[in-house]
């Protein structure tokens, strides 16, 4: 019997709720004058929300966005491997990167298109589907070249809304 008046209790708050929220403001506007005329207004409004997107793509057969130039004979030039960035933004924005372990590449030179700063690229008008291409590449692999070393690094890319 308490289940049910609780049920009961339950229903008839969330009744009188949707009730209250389906209520829709009325005025009442009272004719006046001769021929009679009412007439009333309403304000309409909308407001854009800033939106930024950054989509990153790596070239095919390198998974969780990865630049792998694989094992790397000396003499040969790696062929070079391109990342593009499309940007979609409703307000005009910069691309900056930034690369961990740049150092470590030494002899192999490692290049790369767009550079390496806090605002890569001056500020760019908004819009859709905007394409930046960073092209990575090497010079031929020198002899000298450490077998042992590791080479790696992580390059951030980032959008940001003036």
């Amino acid at each position: 019997m308490k289940k049910l008046g609780l049920v009961l209790v339950l229903v008839g708050v969330l009744v009188l709720g949707f009730a209250t929220c389906a209520m829709a403001d009325s005025q009442l506007y009272t004719g006046s004058g001769s021929p009679l005329s009412a007439s009333g207004s309403v304000t309409v409004k909308a407001t854009v929300n800033p939106k930024l997107q950054l989509t990153i793509t790596t070239p095919a057969g390198n998974p969780s966005q990865t630049i792998d130039f694989g094992s790397l004979n000396p003499g040969p030039t790696p062929a070079s491997q391109n990342v593009t960035l499309t940007v979609d933004s409703n307000k005009a924005f910069t691309v900056g990167k930034a690369m961990t372990n740049s150092a470590v590449w030494g002899q192999l030179s490692l290049a790369m298109t767009l550079p390496i700063s806090a605002n890569a690229a001056s500020s760019v008008t908004r819009g859709s589907g905007q394409n930046f291409v960073d092209t990575y590449s090497m010079p031929a692999i020198p002899w000298t070249a450490d077998p042992t070393a590791s080479y790696n690094s992580l390059v951030t890319y980032t959008v940001t809304q003036n």
